[in-house]
């Protein structure tokens, strides 16, 4: 929770053997339902754009994108 009241979700994930089965949707409606017991009406995320199953998951969720950012990769020399 920060200043504004505003629910913040950190690294939220589902291993693959375990993707497709609907319990990134489950973690998901229980955050936002623990984030609501306490007040909160809303809340906010970060995720890679190019994971693309997660903003998925996300946007069916009701989250829509307000900024991208992207990230300098780190380019290992030999």
């Amino acid at each position: 929770v920060d200043s504004s009241g505003m629910g913040s979700l950190q690294n939220v994930g589902v291993t693959p053997l375990h993707r497709g089965r609907g319990l990134g949707t489950h973690l998901m409606y229980q955050s936002l339902l623990g984030f609501r017991e306490i007040g909160l009406q809303r809340a906010a995320l970060e995720v890679t754009a190019q994971n693309l199953g997660a903003v998925r998951l996300y946007e069916r969720l009701g989250f829509r994108r307000v900024k991208t950012v992207y990230k300098v990769a780190e380019v290992a020399y030999a």
